[in-house]
């Protein structure tokens, strides 16, 4: 698989993570230090991903959430 550069400010930026479990955990962790407002929406989130100041929605991913998101990121 050929990887993509993907180079953009997302300080602030709305990104929802959906899943909760390592993979999602890696993305966090990825992701935390450029500031986003990180949203994570899974039936099962990890205690790790709790750690971080993320929105944690414990639910089935739903169309909806992708209201308002700046990039979506899939984690399962």
């Amino acid at each position: 698989m050929a990887y993509f550069p993907f180079y953009i400010d997302i300080e602030n930026k709305n990104i929802l993570v959906v899943g909760g479990g390592t993979v999602a955990l890696r993305k966090i962790e990825k992701l935390s230090p450029f500031k986003p407002s990180i949203t994570v929406v899974s039936p099962k989130i990890c205690r790790e991903i709790l750690k971080f100041n993320v929105k944690a929605v414990e639910r089935e991913f739903d169309d909806n959430d992708l209201n308002g998101a700046f990039c979506v990121i899939s984690a399962t």
